[in-house]
């Protein structure tokens, strides 16, 4: 990897190591049991980190002058071009460097030396000012876990015992949880939050096209709303499935109110061609976040910077998994990698918006993309409104906006909308 990934290499070889079986004995048994393995070629560097010599000393055993060079028959570096052997002993690192001088120069050790020492330096200082933001323990998360049957049904109510209703679509990536923090400010209203349908496919099958999606929300509302009356709610992709499914309830007779968050008539899928982006990456991580229910997630690493541009899906499931080992959570790569195949099945529905609603509220997130040109994306959706659109502006990004302490102003501004008579 190259140099700024150097954080992000260190705790990949960190859970490398934690699984290798039996803590590594039995390494390379196979060369000296199994006459096929005798010529297999020796590695041409040793490293042997030897732990802790601290409180090892007492009134029966001392350690010897130059243990750490002695430490083992010279006949097992013999071969090497270059042992590094290191231990700890009150608080510092102690290296022994053992090397073929026909191969290498003073100098040259030297100088390795010098340059691996400051590396390890600045690794150090890096990891330290990094780790101290998280606890020693692993939390050990799986989604058979954490998936009751509220999350795996098709949404779940936020303050039930309310009568106003509110219909609320999740983003792409977004689960029946997305909306738990507005509802916790809108508790007069009885907040029907969607799960993404296509997430838990080993349970049902994914849908294909977009109109499938639709229809089977509509029906769900039309199954649950107790007023012709209807409030619906869309952030980001769901913003798009919001407006089809109150197209298709305004045929029905029903009236819809229809609040769209941050989004503009057209969104923008995964190019591989042109790489995974950082606004890829974070909304599948704040999305499976929700599923797991973890808050709070550090996501301000130093190998996932804005500029970052994978090529592949493989390295994006990598990447990801490695955040939430970084936050403690020991998550399966198996369960995360399955779980960003199905929340990105959305990203395969294309569709096209062609008929018009009645009543449209846009809200634009003020730090969002969209933000320094929603004039445009106004004059963009009107075309789909049949009266003049609500424009508003809420605090926060794309991604935040619906979460603390965001949430307060965009709870204020729908408040004042869902008060308005029509």
């Amino acid at each position: 990897k190259d140099s700024s990934d150097y954080i992000y290499s260190l705790y990949e070889t960190k859970q490398t190591l934690r699984s290798i079986p039996n803590k590594g004995i039995g390494y390379g048994v196979l060369k000296y049991a199994n006459q096929l393995f005798k010529n297999a070629p020796d590695s041409m560097i040793a490293f042997n980190y030897l732990g802790s010599f601290d409180n090892l000393e007492n009134k029966h055993f001392k350690l010897t002058e130059n243990f750490i060079a002695n430490h083992c028959t010279k006949e097992l570096n013999f071969n090497r071009k270059l042992t590094i052997n290191i231990l700890e002993q009150q608080g510092k690192m102690i290296f022994d460097l053992t090397y073929n001088k026909n191969i290498f120069t003073d100098e040259e050790i030297k100088n390795f030396t010098r340059i691996y020492i400051k590396a390890l330096n600045k690794l150090c200082n890096k990891a330290m000012i990094c780790e101290q933001k998280y606890s020693d323990s692993y939390k050990i998360l799986n989604i058979e876990n954490i998936t009751d049957n509220k999350t795996i049904e098709d949404y779940i109510i936020f303050n039930q015992d309310q009568q106003n209703e509110l219909f609320a679509f999740p983003g792409i990536t977004g689960v029946s949880s997305y909306y738990h923090e507005l509802a916790q400010e809108l508790k007069d209203f009885k907040i029907y939050s969607f799960n993404n349908y296509n997430i838990f496919s080993s349970r049902r099958n994914k849908f294909t096209e977009f109109n499938e999606l639709v229809e089977y929300n509509v029906k769900l509302i039309k199954e649950n709303s107790a007023s012709k009356n209807l409030q619906i709610i869309g952030h980001s992709f769901g913003a798009i499935v919001a407006y089809a499914a109150a197209v298709k309830l305004e045929e029905f007779g029903y009236k819809v109110r229809l609040y769209l968050l941050d989004q503009i008539p057209k969104l923008d899928n995964f190019n591989l061609k042109t790489g995974i982006k950082y606004s890829q990456i974070l909304s599948l991580i704040n999305n499976i976040s929700a599923i797991y229910k973890i808050n709070n997630l550090d996501i301000q690493l130093p190998f996932l910077t804005k500029n970052i541009n994978l090529k592949t899906n493989e390295a994006m499931y990598n990447m990801i998994h490695q955040i939430f080992i970084w936050n403690k959570y020991n998550i399966n790569l198996t369960e995360i990698t399955n779980l960003c195949e199905n929340l990105m099945s959305n990203l395969k529905l294309n569709y096209e918006l062609k008929d018009m609603v009645s009543n449209l509220t846009v809200i634009f997130a003020e730090k969002s993309p969209y933000f320094k040109k929603k004039k445009d994306y106004i004059k963009s959706w009107q075309k789909f409104s049949a009266n003049n659109i609500t424009e508003l502006t809420a605090s926060g990004n794309h991604y935040n906006m619906l979460k603390k302490p965001n949430i307060n102003n965009l709870a204020i501004r729908l408040k004042a909308q869902f008060n308005k008579k029509t």
